[in-house]
């Protein structure tokens, strides 16, 4: 299921994990996938909330106000998912198809959560007044859909590619001028005709 994922995508669900754990819950839900996206920060779901004028901390206080802190102190490395966080996990999916998109990133994550609507992330994030279609509008804005897509994630990877028949050529005639180069001094150290 994770193959598709983008890294900061599989950064906030290891980030998930770890806010289930530091809650002491046995389980992981749509609540700790929000608190991780929150603190992961970097991906596009961070850009999305903040651009509709949302405070990342915030939105982590509004979560952990409305959960109970639980007692399993246990460290699994794998919590199992509730409904609502294996829901929130297929339309996340479901969205970046939809979108065109063949990555899952966070933003894919966060328009999951929302799309849910009947869990706890759902819940705070509706009353918040981040509704799906906006949020999605916003995702769209950053990333675009379809064919012109290029995940903010990956550009960078994208870029290194598209110059390395350059690269690969600089080196080339760097090392022709180095070659002519030492074979300039070779000459000049050693004259034909001496």
């Amino acid at each position: 299921m994770f193959d598709r994922f983008t890294d900061h995508a599989k950064v906030a669900m290891n980030l998930a994990r770890q806010e289930a754990q530091r809650l002491g819950h046995e389980h992981l839900g749509t609540e700790h996938i929000l608190l991780a996206l929150a603190r992961e920060g970097s991906g596009v779901a961070a850009d999305v909330l903040q651009k509709m004028g949302h405070d990342l901390g915030g939105i982590r206080i509004n979560v952990e106000r409305s959960v109970e802190t639980g007692k399993d102190t246990s460290w699994e490395a794998m919590k199992p998912f509730t409904f609502g966080a294996k829901s929130a996990l297929e339309f996340s999916i479901e969205e970046a198809d939809n979108l065109g998109h063949n990555w899952i990133g966070t933003e894919h994550l966060l328009l999951g959560l929302i799309k849910v609507g009947h869990d706890v992330a759902a819940k705070i994030l509706l009353d918040l007044g981040i509704q799906l279609v906006d949020a999605r509008e916003q995702v769209i804005a950053i990333c675009g859909t379809g064919a012109e897509v290029v995940s903010r994630e990956t550009r960078s990877e994208r870029a290194l590619l598209a110059i390395a028949p350059l690269l690969r050529q600089l080196t080339r005639l760097e090392r022709q001028v180095v070659r002519q180069l030492l074979n300039n001094i070779d000459q000049e150290d050693h004259p034909q005709g001496q």
